[in-house]
């Protein structure tokens, strides 16, 4: 095969790779492409032919209290996990990264407890331990078992990035 032939062939390959890659994601994406096409439907439920334009299944979840009670708790849970994550995330790294001390491999298996649990077997136990002690459903004890889980990755990524940078840059 000439050289010619072979990055004809490389292109065609690379074409091939890159249309399968975009068939799969319109494979993955097309479910909720339709939900959100059917949320404007005016029928109560998807049906074909379509009923017609609406809103109304829009200003029914905005006018559920519920709903916007749940959507600002989310809030507070999301902005608050990646402040105080971040925060843990960055003094735990840094440690990790500039200081020697005892206890520090320790330190380090002790951080790698939640990435190797399994989600779901972590958050069942975080829900035991929390109805036990009282504080099952509180947004605080909520915004602290997520900081829990998120600070360990935090802090991978954190000190992964303190190895790349040059102690003149510190």
């Amino acid at each position: 095969m000439s050289g010619i032939d072979h990055a004809r062939a490389r292109k065609i390959s690379r074409a091939a790779q890159y249309a399968w890659l975009a068939l799969l994601f319109a494979f993955i994406a097309a479910p909720m492409l339709v939900i959100v096409v059917f949320s404007f439907d005016a029928n109560r439920y998807p049906t074909i032919p379509w009923g017609g334009f609406s809103l109304q299944w829009q200003r029914a979840i905005l006018d559920d209290e519920m709903v916007r009670d749940a959507f600002v708790n989310t809030l507070v849970v999301a902005l608050g996990t990646a402040v105080l994550s971040t925060v843990l995330g960055f003094a735990a790294a840094y440690l990790d990264h500039r200081y020697r001390y005892r206890g520090k491999s320790a330190f380090a298996m002790l951080v790698a407890i939640p990435p190797a649990v399994p989600a779901t077997i972590l958050g069942m136990a975080m829900l035991a331990f929390l109805s036990r002690i009282g504080l099952f459903g509180r947004l605080e004890a909520i915004v602290a078992c997520h900081v829990a889980i998120a600070t360990s990755f935090s802090m991978a990524i954190i000190r992964l990035r303190l190895g790349e940078l040059g102690p003149d840059m510190e």
